[in-house]
């Protein structure tokens, strides 16, 4: 035995030969364009605009993807998204071309019933002496409590940007507090008729 030590990884110190250097690629480097210098310092547009991200120690760019249009959203009484959920099914049962979303029929629902969505939503003076004009507040969406079932929420799928926009609006002029309270008396009065 030599006195001398040897590292594992030392080639003298096995039986093992060594391979010969890979042969080089057959496909040439590949090209990238020059880029003008004025276009090079011009900044990206919006459509383009890229993002920087962390991948493995250096970064690169990504374009950002547009945003998608989210559908709003309503909290409604179980028993009006069963029969909300119904009625669409039995739709595309019926004919899947014509049938409606859960947004268009909610939509219909508003507008059949705006008249009377108005007058409920309507701020009713009580009877006063007459010195002051006080209104009701039994319009005002109530509270739910412990042993009420919770509302679910459905989506209102299949409306514009705009048409959600125009929803909003009247809530707000309508004075319904929020979008969900007319959705479930719009759907509350578009079953009572249809019953």
């Amino acid at each position: 035995m030599s006195s001398k030590r040897r590292g594992a990884f030392d080639v003298s110190a096995t039986n093992v030969t060594v391979l010969p250097e890979p042969p080089a690629p057959k496909f040439p480097a590949r090209q990238v364009p020059d880029i003008p210098e004025e276009a090079a310092s011009a900044a990206p547009s919006a459509a383009t605009e890229s993002r920087p991200t962390q991948r493995s120690g250096r970064q690169t760019a990504q374009p950002r993807r547009p945003r998608q249009h989210r559908y709003p959203d309503a909290a409604v009484a179980p028993e009006l998204a069963q029969k909300l959920r119904e009625l669409a099914i039995a739709e595309k049962a019926a004919d899947p071309i014509s049938a409606r979303s859960h947004g268009t029929i909610v939509l219909q629902a508003i507008e059949r019933n705006a008249e009377g969505l108005q007058q409920h939503f309507a701020p009713k003076p009580t009877a006063t002496s007459g010195l002051f004009a006080y209104t009701d507040n039994s319009v005002t969406r109530q509270r739910r409590r412990h042993g009420q079932v919770k509302p679910v929420k459905i989506v209102l799928a299949g409306i514009l940007k705009s048409d959600a926009k125009k929803l909003d609006e009247l809530v707000k002029l309508w004075g319904t507090g929020n979008r969900s309270a007319l959705v479930e008396e719009a759907l509350r009065m578009y079953f009572d008729d249809r019953d």
